[in-house]
């Protein structure tokens, strides 16, 4: 369900102007003839009264003796606290799963799939210093940056 703002476009809808290099729901699933493909999700938000950042990014690049890798960080400042931890994990691509269709990625520490409109992260800090479960809704159409790409 795309959400409809006060113009009534859909949150997903390319905007009027110059125009957008991609379309960010098709482009959204990885592309298998590139060297390098990245997707993330960051947030700013309070849980349980506590003012937290978190990011969950996940990088494909290729490997000097060829091949490639696979890379997913997480981060998460806790505000109120001061706490902070940061881990990332690299491991060959062919050891992960990721979608043949669609948007679906899991990771050893963590995983990022379904739409623009409706997009699920789930991601784990090593030794049990944290889980986070989000499920993040679109509400404004995608940055576009100068409609050469997202």
């Amino acid at each position: 369900m795309h959400t409809v703002s006060e113009t009534g476009a859909s949150a997903l809808s390319i905007p009027k102007g110059v125009g957008a290099f991609v379309d960010p729901v098709v482009d959204l699933a990885l592309h298998k003839d590139f060297d390098s493909d990245s997707w993330f999700a960051i947030g700013h938000f309070e849980a349980d009264g506590k003012v937290l950042n978190f990011l969950y990014h996940i990088m494909i690049f290729p490997q000097p003796g060829g091949g490639s890798a696979i890379q997913a960080c997480v981060s998460v400042t806790n505000e109120t606290t001061g706490w902070y931890r940061a881990e990332d994990v690299v491991v060959p691509l062919d050891q992960v799963v990721i979608a043949d269709t669609g948007f679906d990625i899991q990771m050893p520490n963590g995983r990022m799939w379904d739409t623009l409109d409706d997009l699920r992260i789930s991601a784990t800090l090593a030794e049990g210093k944290g889980a986070m479960e989000i499920q993040d809704h679109a509400t404004s159409p995608v940055i576009l940056n100068g409609g050469t790409g997202v």
